[in-house]
């Protein structure tokens, strides 16, 4: 590797390290699919786009994944796998989704404003949504 080539390879990775957050998720019962996403640090626009990469068993090449639906992108927030279930949470898209092994989405479903979307560790068709109450105390 040239020494010039060597130079800006590490200079987009020192960027890369400065600029995002690694989050990453090891779904074992999928079986073994690992998935890695970065997201922009102190981004000050409104744009949020995740980069997400997944490894899936036996490959030896990372892919760059982007779970969609109708064609527009979900910017995922979170996963939680449970079992052989990943649960995924867009709260930019106010939309929660399961994965299945072969990641294509299903049960995808839109949530209000200003909820709370929780799954259970226990069982995954579970899911707990909160929705905040106004009360006025006098």
């Amino acid at each position: 590797m040239e020494a010039e080539n060597f130079s800006e390879i590490k200079a987009r990775i020192t960027s890369v390290i400065k600029n995002f957050e690694l989050k990453y998720e090891f779904w074992k019962d999928a079986p073994n699919v690992f998935i890695f996403y970065f997201e922009r640090l102190h981004d000050q626009s409104n744009s949020f786009n995740p980069i997400m990469y997944v490894l899936m068993d036996g490959e030896k090449v990372f892919n760059r994944w982007t779970p969609m639906i109708d064609n527009q992108p979900l910017y995922v927030d979170r996963f939680v796998i449970s079992k052989h279930i990943l649960f995924g949470i867009a709260d930019t898209n106010r939309t929660f989704f399961y994965v299945h092994k072969n990641l294509k989405l299903y049960s995808v479903q839109k949530y209000e404003t200003d909820c709370s979307i929780i799954p259970s560790d226990y069982d995954p068709s579970y899911v707990m949504k909160m929705i905040p109450k106004n009360v006025k105390v006098i």
